[in-house]
């Protein structure tokens, strides 16, 4: 039995106000609502209707019912305000909006981000209007391509993204003239004493670089890709702690759980591989010069034969004279190529992802020994690639 109703009518401001509710509402009932209504209006069957949008017919016809008796208001959900939906017109939305794409400075509000209460202010001054429900505001946040969470933080130490991404350029010119090869014109040659000297107090480039490798580079540019492997690497530390949440406890009865309070923690340092995104992984007994000469001669037993170009950080150990002085031409490491990223600047190293997917693997769960803590961990740094790459 095909359901019959009475039609549908749309104004034409209407008709663009659902348009945006329909594509970029956050609420899945308001999209399905405005699609709902549009095409009811265009005469499309309440049965073909309610299919397409994944409903009862029963349930479209009620929402021409609520569309026929209030408008634009009937579109939204509970959790956007209903009853104060319909009091900003297209114009004064497409404004808001606007606003919301740029700081709040610009609106003469002292804050770097938005936030409900200040857009609700801003909205009584502008407009007259003032939300019942936080959640309206909310709705037009999401409108606005916003969401709430954390920032990303950056050292107010780091150099200007200009400069930032001028050393990463360099970095891979370095890594091509290794490999043989030129890079975006360039003929890879390093840059001289003078503009080391001044990019220092741009970026804090590094000392231990390439052209600081005397004979440690002379024949390299001969080499190919299948000579040379390139890594990012970095250490990271793991710990086992026990942390107790609040749970569904029988009331009025002491509740105990048998935990392990011994706090450990394990160190490791990372290879994340350029070719294949598969990482060496090693344990360290700490962070310092020593287990880091230890590793990389560890990495070069591993791939005999090879040019390994390391880019890291600049961590104290990265850069010490004990480890320069293994480092050149009839030294331990005179296979290994250290290249330094830009100061503060972590997620210009690919392997910083794979720490946070490798906590992210152990975390919420307490293993009876840190030692399970530890395999889980390894097992899945070692068996899986990773799609993090320093030149993509």
């Amino acid at each position: 039995m095909i359901a019959v109703m009475e039609a549908v009518v749309v104004e034409e401001h209407e008709w663009s106000a659902l348009q945006v509710h329909k594509a970029e509402s956050p609420y899945k009932l308001m999209r399905r609502k405005s699609e709902a209504i549009l095409m009811l209006s265009e005469g499309i069957g309440v049965d073909v209707v309610a299919r397409l949008v994944e409903r009862a017919t029963r349930t479209v016809m009620e929402w021409a019912r609520d569309w026929r008796r209030d408008r634009l208001s009937s579109i939204c959900t509970g959790h956007v305000g209903n009853n104060n939906a319909s009091k900003i017109s297209q114009e004064q939305e497409k404004e808001i909006l606007k606003a919301l794409s740029r700081p709040p400075s610009e609106q003469g509000i002292a804050a770097e981000f938005w936030n409900i209460h200040d857009l609700a202010g801003w909205m009584h001054e502008r407009f007259g209007i003032e939300y019942a429900s936080e959640s309206s505001y909310r709705s037009l946040l999401h409108m606005a391509g916003l969401s709430f969470h954390l920032p990303e933080e950056v050292d107010q130490r780091r150099a200007d993204e200009t400069q930032v991404e001028a050393r990463m350029a360099k970095i891979h010119a370095k890594i091509a003239k290794i490999k043989g090869k030129k890079q975006d014109g360039q003929d890879g040659q390093e840059e001289d004493e003078g503009q080391r000297g001044s990019e220092k107090n741009e970026c804090e480039n590094e000392k231990t670089d390439d052209a600081e490798k005397g004979d440690a580079e002379k024949g390299d540019a001969e080499k190919g890709d299948e000579d040379v492997i390139v890594v990012s690497a970095d250490e990271v530390r793991i710990e086992h702690e026990a942390i107790t949440r609040r749970a569904w406890c029988k009331k009025g009865a002491r509740t105990r759980i048998r935990v392990d309070r011994k706090r450990q923690s394990q160190s490791y340092i990372g290879f994340l591989h350029e070719a294949d995104g598969s990482v060496d992984l090693m344990r360290l007994d700490w962070q310092n010069t020593s287990n880091i000469v230890k590793a990389l001669t560890d990495l070069t037993l591993k791939y005999p034969d090879k040019t390994i170009v390391v880019v890291w950080d600049n961590a104290g150990w990265h850069k010490s004279k004990k480890l320069r002085e293994h480092l050149g031409k009839g030294n331990i490491l005179e296979r290994i190529h250290l290249i330094n990223l830009p100061p503060y600047s972590p997620n210009k190293n690919p392997i910083e992802r794979v720490w946070g997917e490798g906590k992210k693997s152990i975390s919420n769960r307490q293993r009876a020994h840190f030692e399970d803590t530890r395999n889980a961990f390894e097992t899945f740094i070692r068996s899986n690639k990773f799609p993090y790459r320093l030149t993509k």
